[in-house]
């Protein structure tokens, strides 16, 4: 599409399949000076980092590429701009179509006007106090915090320690355009980034017991600073498969986890019966993602379809 009219200040998120091997432009006017952030994730897990490049229109060319991380973050004055995008590898061979997917989001907004006179700001302490909920073994747990800060540590680090097998949710909301905050979740196999989606930025997952680390961070600062205070948010939920019984019974948190209709939770490690059921592909797209089996890869139409019993894993979130 062809974007315009900064003085509006929009923000989506959207899957573009942006074709292997070419160059996407498109036109970007802006009519008063503004802020562009664009963040690029790849849809498919063989797909590749996405080249984002940003010109004045009419001017050379300058081979200056950005890649999927902290996104591409500009100032512009007002005028009219060309967008490139392009897939910077080859993710698969005979791969049976030209599109590649990316769930794309960006923000336009018009420079902030705001007097940082007299503005107080938040401690940074208070993101750092996630209380006792953060290494208690309650059934549920629910942490939230909205802040304005003045800005962020390049990577704030917080303890989450995880007492039984749960699926944990870690989310960071922010204004996206002027100020990007992601979160992430280090674990022994690794860093678990979460996925953007407008102003959120947000990772579930299955932990098991043990100690972890929420990471919030604002990976591409607008330099110079915005005036004023960051208006950010914060939050941590904890769900574990098999409810804690309270002392006096059924508890509230239990409960919670537990419909009275319902049986004992499973747990990890529970026996699952998937006899004559095979596993969900890791893609559709490709002739090595394991959709052979299933029909595929998928046609030049688009279309697959399915008939088996199939079973969903862990590997599917």
């Amino acid at each position: 599409p062809s974007w315009s009219h900064v003085k509006d200040n929009f923000l989506w998120s959207q899957v573009y399949a942006i074709p292997s091997g070419v160059d996407v432009t498109t036109h970007l006017k802006i009519d008063e000076p503004g802020i562009v952030r664009l963040v690029a994730e790849p849809a498919d897990i063989l797909s590749p980092r996405l080249s984002v490049e940003l010109h004045e229109d009419g001017a050379v060319d300058s081979g200056s590429t950005i890649l999927v991380g902290g996104g591409l973050i500009r100032r512009l004055s007002a005028g009219e701009y060309n967008l490139k995008l392009a897939a910077a590898d080859s993710p698969c061979t005979n791969c049976p179509h030209d599109s590649i997917p990316f769930m794309i989001t960006v923000g336009v907004a018009a420079e902030s006007k705001a007097d940082p006179s007299g503005t107080s700001c938040d401690s940074i302490a208070r993101i750092m106090d996630m209380g006792a909920g953060a290494n208690s073994a309650e059934s549920t747990w629910l942490w939230k915090r909205q802040l304005k800060l003045q800005s962020l540590p390049n990577s704030l680090k917080l303890p989450l320690k995880v007492s039984q097998p749960s699926v944990v949710m870690i989310s960071a909301w922010s204004p996206f355009t002027e100020h990007y905050v992601r979160v992430a979740l280090v674990t022994e196999e690794g860093l678990w980034v979460g996925e953007q989606r407008a102003r959120l930025s947000s990772l579930e997952i299955e932990l098991p017991p043990g100690n972890f680390q929420l990471v919030v961070e604002e990976p591409a600062v607008l330099t110079p600073h915005p005036p004023g205070c960051m208006n950010i948010g914060v939050g941590v939920s904890m769900s574990p498969f098999t409810a804690v019984p309270s002392p006096q019974g059924q508890g509230h948190a239990a409960a919670a986890t537990q419909p009275l209709s319902m049986g004992p939770g499973l747990g990890l490690g529970a026996r699952c019966d998937g006899l004559g059921a095979m596993p969900l592909p890791l893609d559709t797209i490709s002739s090595t993602g394991g959709s052979i089996g299933l029909g595929g890869p998928i046609d030049n139409s688009g279309r697959l379809l399915v008939r088996q019993r199939v079973l969903l894993t862990d590997i599917h979130d």
